[in-house]
């Protein structure tokens, strides 16, 4: 502990990465506190975007509400507004750091995705028809059933190209799967009975969102060259997580395509970043 008149000499180390967090339970004025927080925040923001998301991602699975895309800016808006936040980034990021509380964000987030869920499912289009076919807003034509509730299933996020089958739901139109979907490949013989034929309209201009599993090498500044290769690319990403697995770096996508044959070259592009072993779409 300095007394006043104390000299101190100060050895710097070229090859430091930077303070300590535990600095913060010595340190005694609030300046060094701030400075230090403020280090981790701006070189360590990758990891707290990523961390923040996966907080936020469990927390809301465990209130219930599924398949949602939390990189959607709609969802953070008023958040940003309240926590006086400048970006949809710098919400999960100060979750992962916790520069906010955590607890109190989460819940904030819950209550608005919740809202804006509820209302999704209210206003999802009834199509119209004038013969016995239906198309829908996300391209989907269903043949034989007029005037039927039409959605993309979330459970593996078909896109325009992919080998597609409907099944008629209890109340809720019809669900569109690809047909290599885990839910089309070991339906039950009564599932199946409940199958029918869907084709895409080739003329809908709209984006579909398609679920990536990335394995690689772990090293520093990954996920920051995917994510800029990605926006090079022009690819909206709705979602991401992120973890490590002895030595392994295993990141979740939820990026936006056009269609089958943009998402396939959006796998060759990141294929070519170094270090990444193998990139697969899944099913949730």
């Amino acid at each position: 502990k300095l007394q006043t008149g104390d000299i101190v000499e100060i050895l710097t180390v070229p090859t430091a990465k930077g303070p300590s967090l535990d600095w913060i339970k010595v340190v005694k004025t609030t300046q060094a506190r701030t400075k230090i927080n403020q280090w981790y925040k701006t070189h360590n923001r990758d990891e707290n975007i990523a961390k923040g998301k996966d907080i936020v991602d469990k927390e809301i699975r465990k209130a219930g509400i599924e398949n949602i895309n939390l990189f959607k800016e709609q969802y953070c808006s008023d958040a940003m507004d309240k926590f006086a936040l400048k970006s949809h980034e710098d919400v999960f990021a100060s979750i992962g750091f916790e520069g906010v509380v955590s607890s109190k964000l989460v819940k904030y987030l819950q209550d608005r995705i919740k809202k804006l869920t509820d209302k999704k499912e209210k206003d999802t289009v009834v199509v119209k028809t004038g013969v016995r076919k239906t198309t829908s807003s996300n391209g989907v034509i269903v043949k034989g059933i007029d005037n039927c509730l039409v959605r993309l299933s979330k459970c593996c996020n078909p896109v325009l190209g992919d080998d597609i089958i409907g099944y008629i739901t209890r109340g809720r139109g019809v669900s569109v799967h690809r047909l290599d979907c885990s839910n089309v490949v070991h339906a039950t013989e009564a599932d199946k009975r409940r199958m029918i034929e869907v084709t895409w309209d080739e003329t809908i201009n709209c984006s579909f969102d398609a679920d990536l599993l990335i394995t690689a090498i772990n090293r520093n500044g990954l996920l920051l060259e995917v994510s800029a290769e990605l926006s090079n690319l022009n690819i909206p990403i709705h979602g991401i997580n992120a973890r490590i697995h002895d030595n392994i770096s295993i990141l979740e996508l939820t990026v936006a395509v056009l269609n089958g044959e943009q998402l396939n070259f959006v796998i060759k592009k990141l294929k070519n970043i170094s270090g990444i072993t193998d990139i697969k779409r899944t099913n949730r």
